[in-house]
C-alpha cells in the first residue's frame, strides 16, 4: 500500500490540510505514528498525541479545532472512525484477486459452484451443493449436501457446514466455526435417563453476517435457526437452536458491562440448564453473564448481572420438562 494524503482524501471525500503528496505505507495508533504512516483521531482523550504523533498523515474530523501546532498532513472526513473502516476495507479490497482455484479437495459433481470460486486443500463440498460467484473456500472446510452459499463469501480454514444450511452473499465465517450441529435436545425419561430429539432442521445466515472463530450455531429440531442480515458474533460463542438474532445485531463473548436478559430457566431430572433457545435478539446486545451458585438435585439459583427484569437477583425454576419450548 502506498497511498498520498491527497488519494486518501479522494477515497475518503474529504479535504486535505498541509501537504497532499504526503505518503503513507501503513497504519498505526495515534500514539504509535511513525513517519510514512497514517493514523486517526476521533476520541478526545486522546488529543494529547495530535500534538506528538510522528505518523504523516492523521485523519481528523471536520469540527476538529488544534490547540497547538500539528507536524502530520490532515485529512478531513465527516467521521474519522468511519472513515477509517472505509479505508481498512479500501485498502483490504485492493490485495483481493479473485481466482478460480481448485485445490486438493473433493467436490461432488452435482455440486454448482460459481464464477471464481477459490477451493483451498482438503475441502470436502456434497452433492447438490450451490456456491455464488467470487467465493473463497479456505483449507480443510467441510460442505454438506444440499447447503446453499452465496457470492463473495468468505469460509475461513477448519469450517464445517452441514447438510441442508442457507448462507447468503458476503458472509464471512471464522476459522472453526460450527454452523448446523444438532442443539442440546434431550427428552427425560422416566428411569432418569435421556432420549435424544432428533434436529431436522437447518440455520439460515443471511446477507453480510461475521461470525467469528469457534462460534457454533445449532441448527433446529423443526423450522430454522435464523441469523438476520448484518449481525456480527463474536468468537466463542454459542447460539443454541431455533434461536432468532436481528438485524445488525452485535454479539460479544463475556462482556460484563450490558448483559441482556435470558428467556427462562428449567429443570429437567436432577440438572439445571439456562434455557435461551427462543430469545429473540434486536438490536445491539451482548452476551448474558450469569452464575450457577447451586447445582444439585434439590435446588438451585441463577444471578444475573444487570437484569433487566423486576426480580432480577434471581431466576426461579420452571418445573416440569414440559415447558421446554
Amino acid at each position: 500500500m502506498e497511498l498520498t494524503a491527497q488519494q486518501l482524501a479522494d477515497v475518503l471525500h474529504g479535504t486535505v490540510e498541509g501537504n497532499p503528496q504526503e505518503t503513507v505505507t501503513s497504519f498505526a495508533k495515534i500514539e504509535h505514528g511513525k513517519k510514512g504512516q497514517l493514523c486517526f483521531f476521533a476520541n478526545p482523550k486522546y488529543e494529547q498525541y495530535v500534538y506528538t504523533s510522528e505518523a504523516s498523515v492523521l485523519l481528523v474530523n471536520y469540527d476538529f479545532k488544534p490547540t497547538a501546532p500539528v507536524t502530520p498532513t490532515l485529512v478531513r472526513v465527516p467521521d474519522a472512525y468511519s472513515a477509517l473502516s472505509e479505508l481498512l476495507k479500501y485498502v483490504a479490497d485492493l490485495h483481493k484477486k479473485y481466482r478460480r482455484h481448485r485445490g486438493r479437495c473433493r467436490i461432488a459433481w452435482s455440486a454448482k459452484l460459481g464464477k471464481k470460486v477459490y477451493v483451498g486443500d482438503f475441502v470436502t463440498i456434497g452433492k447438490n451443493v450451490s456456491i455464488g460467484d467470487y467465493t473463497h473456500i479456505a483449507d480443510n472446510v467441510t460442505i454438506g449436501e444440499g447447503t446453499k452459499i452465496g457470492s463473495h463469501c468468505i469460509i475461513y480454514p477448519g469450517v464445517h457446514i452441514f447438510p441442508g444450511m442457507v448462507i447468503g452473499d458476503r458472509v464471512i465465517l471464522h476459522a472453526g466455526c460450527i454452523i448446523g450441529d444438532d442443539g442440546f435436545g434431550n427428552a427425560p425419561q422416566p428411569d432418569g435417563s435421556w432420549k435424544k430429539i432428533e434436529h431436522l432442521g437447518n440455520v439460515i445466515i443471511e446477507d453480510d453476517v461475521e461470525i467469528g472463530s469457534n462460534t457454533t450455531i445449532d441448527k433446529a429440531p423443526m423450522e430454522s435457526t435464523i441469523i438476520k442480515k448484518g449481525a456480527r458474533i463474536d468468537n466463542l460463542c454459542q447460539i443454541a437452536h431455533n434461536v432468532v438474532v436481528g438485524e445488525n445485531t452485535a454479539i460479544a463473548v463475556h462482556n460484563l458491562r450490558n448483559p441482556v436478559h435470558f428467556l427462562a430457566a428449567f429443570r429437567a431430572g436432577n440438572c439445571y440448564f439456562i434455557n435461551i433457545r427462543s430469545v429473540k435478539f434486536y438490536g445491539l446486545v451482548n452476551i448474558l453473564i450469569c452464575q450457577l451458585h447451586k447445582f444439585c438435585a434439590g435446588a438451585y439459583a441463577v444471578k444475573v448481572s444487570a437484569f433487566a427484569a423486576p426480580d432480577r437477583d434471581r431466576c426461579a425454576p420452571v418445573s416440569g420438562a414440559g415447558n421446554r419450548p
